[in-house]
């Protein structure tokens, strides 16, 4: 193998990934409902596929039945390395409880046990040539990494390895199917989420165009042994709150802002959800996240507001108590960034609890813990740049993946803060 091509494939592929990213991840909490639990699955692996309709809301049922080139599932010992502070081009990470989580690149993932001090790599090993493309840990037990050959050229299935772990990633156990890449392209798996040990879900991407954005849904109810297919609306990450009723975003093309989708059917038909009016009919203006639920019923979204001139002046929290099927304007809130000119109104938020809420604004923090009565603004105007994703725990401790001001390659970095976001600093280099 010519190592130093690699490394150049690898380098393309990751900044792609942390460009293409900005649009389609990290725009939601990990907080969702467990789902309605499924009996251990004994079945051959299998996968369920679906006729594909791009058609936003055409309803799709499974149609045939293929068997995966690859059905074996082997277990492996992932070996612990020595600890290793030294984290390389971050694609992702979570904070997955106090003082624990993870930190991927396309070649390692990382696991700390300690906030930080100290990093074990907890990576899958394969004698195939794989790169990480997505990871999601439920607790600090159960997690999954989907891995794939280097991308290379137009191609017409995409072999993709769900690894699942059940220690905290000592051992992996290795699930292998195939995804058809209907346009001949791939561009990403953009999402990857379970609701517990049997029941999650993957997005394929399917295209690369500036003006299209078509992706796939896979779900699985007894563990990735079997597979079930159908189209999402446009690409996105979904959140679902039990096996039937989800939640999807996703927009037509770069840079429009994101929609949102509901489905009572598992996945196979989505309707657009409109809370917010439009200052023009006919077009879409404001940026919706996913949803988080608290319970089956109670439920917390935010939604960037723009004005007629497609300025965002707003975040609006909108409120259900009936799973979605409605919602109520809670509250707004007029960050000082969104007034000022030239400033950033990127937009992060995290639903702690029903009454505390942390919404990200550039460099700014506003917490509230009162369900928006009061807000305290936190300026942290040290940051290297502004906040891509927040990942609080309980009201002292988060992370933040910080978004650095021009940085031209490895653009993410890794920041953590004990105190409510008043003052952040790197792991390993406390005062």
């Amino acid at each position: 193998m010519n190592l130093p091509h690699r490394q150049t494939t690898v380098t393309r592929y990751r900044l792609t990934i942390q460009i293409f990213t900005i649009w389609l991840i990290l725009l939601t909490s990990a907080c969702v409902a467990p789902a309605t639990a499924t009996p251990e699955a004994t079945a051959t692996q299998q996968l369920i596929t679906a006729t594909r309709t791009p058609a936003p809301t055409s309803t799709q049922t499974p149609t045939n039945t293929l068997t995966p080139t690859s059905t074996t599932l082997a277990t492996e010992t992932s070996p612990v390395a020595e600890p290793d502070n030294d984290l390389g081009s971050i694609l992702a990470a979570h904070l997955v409880a106090e003082g624990q989580g993870w930190v991927a690149s396309a070649e390692r993932l990382l696991w700390t046990p300690d906030g930080g001090q100290s990093w074990n790599d907890i990576t899958p090993t394969d004698d195939r040539d794989l790169i990480i493309t997505n990871v999601f840990f439920l607790d600090i037990d159960r997690g999954w990494v989907v891995m794939i050959p280097t991308p290379g050229g137009e191609q017409e299935v995409l072999a993709v390895s769900l690894f699942h772990s059940q220690d905290g990633g000592e051992t992996w156990q290795l699930n292998s199917f195939e995804a058809d890449l209907h346009f001949g392209v791939f561009t990403g798996i953009t999402d990857l989420r379970f609701n517990d040990s049997q029941h999650g879900w993957l997005v394929a991407n399917q295209t690369a165009s500036m003006n299209s954005s078509a992706a796939d849904l896979y779900r699985t109810q007894d563990a990735g042994l079997t597979w079930q297919v159908s189209a999402l609306p446009f690409n996105g990450p979904v959140n679902f709150i039990t096996t039937e009723v989800g939640w999807t975003i996703g927009s037509c093309c770069t840079g429009a802002p994101y929609q949102l989708f509901r489905t009572t059917d598992g996945g196979f038909d989505w309707q657009q959800q409109l809370l917010a009016p439009n200052p023009v009919e006919g077009f879409d203006y404001h940026g919706y996240r996913l949803p988080v639920f608290f319970d089956e019923q109670d439920g917390l979204l935010a939604v960037t507001i723009r004005n007629e001139f497609y300025e965002a002046v707003e975040v609006g929290i909108y409120q259900t108590e009936d799973g979605g099927a409605s919602w109520q304007l809670a509250t707004t809130l007029i960050p000082t960034e969104m007034i000022e000119p030239g400033s950033s109104s990127w937009v992060q938020v995290q639903f702690l609890q029903p009454n505390t809420w942390l919404v990200a604004v550039g460099k700014a923090l506003y917490v509230t813990r009162d369900a928006g009565e009061a807000w305290e603004r936190l300026e942290q105007p040290d940051l290297p740049g502004w906040h891509y994703q927040l990942m609080f725990v309980n009201e002292q401790v988060g992370w933040s993946l910080v978004f650095k001001d021009n940085c031209g390659g490895d653009c993410l970095l890794l920041y953590k803060t004990s105190d409510g976001g008043a003052t952040w600093e790197m792991p390993g280099e406390e005062r």
